[in-house]
């Protein structure tokens, strides 16, 4: 009995860890494309180039 709550308790924090490291992945993405947006707004779109080069690295 106790042994099948750790595992069941391991599993349950195993998947959560995974859902918070994909989310954690969504949000420095969607932050990296709002800083590249940003600065294409502010410097004008003459920038494309160099953002281009920005989405292309991460």
């Amino acid at each position: 009995m106790k042994f099948g709550f750790v595992s069941m308790a391991y599993i349950h924090m195993r998947s959560v860890s995974i859902f918070i490291f994909i989310v954690a992945i969504f949000i420095f993405q969607f932050l990296f494309i709002t800083a590249g947006l940003l600065n294409m707004y502010w410097q004008g779109c003459d920038d494309l180039q160099s953002y281009g080069v920005m989405t292309t690295r991460t």
